[in-house]
């Protein structure tokens, strides 16, 4: 399995597959800044960059409603507010920890192996090959694209305008 994203969503569905998969499976998370689980929404280093959710709706394990509250109680020391924001950088890092949990509860069945390249191509081969930018190329039976946001544009009719004007700002 190849997944082309590796934040929140990628590494989500890596968790799941190892959690669900019977036998054998080999996971390849694609993702040009080499993300485990962070991406463009759980990176910020700032403190002050909040959730927009409350803790007690950030599970990632919907079986497990409490389970991102836990993880901030073992890690902390403290039972955290339900109802508070914790920071985007603090929830990176327990997409990270649940992403690596799951590897290495599969006891050996499943392997999920980060590769920090950018995926230029993807054609079907009877399988399928993802070329990299660096030249590499990865096989998989399947492919599942994780690619989050785009950069924000401006509207196509404004475009031209926009652009030449200095004070417009695309991406804040």
């Amino acid at each position: 399995m190849a997944i082309v994203g590796a934040g929140f969503s990628g590494a989500l569905l890596a968790v799941h597959l190892a959690r669900q998969t019977v036998g054998r499976l080999d996971i390849s998370l694609i993702d040009r800044a080499g993300s485990r689980g962070r991406g463009l929404a759980y990176s910020a280093d700032n403190p002050k960059l909040l959730l927009n959710v409350r803790i007690e709706n950030m599970s990632a394990l919907p079986e497990q409603p409490n389970h991102f509250r836990d993880w901030l109680e073992r890690r902390t020391g403290r039972a955290p507010d339900a109802l508070a924001f914790v920071s985007r950088g603090l929830y990176g890092a327990y997409v990270e920890e649940v992403l690596s949990t799951a590897a290495a509860s599969a006891s050996g069945r499943i392997f999920i192996d980060s590769v920090a390249a950018d995926c230029v191509d993807i054609r079907r081969k009877g399988g399928w090959s993802l070329r990299l930018a660096d030249g590499g190329e990865i096989t998989a039976d399947a492919v599942a694209l994780c690619l989050g946001h785009f950069p924000p544009q401006f509207p196509a009719a404004l475009c031209a305008a926009l652009e030449a004007e200095p004070r417009a700002i695309r991406n804040p």
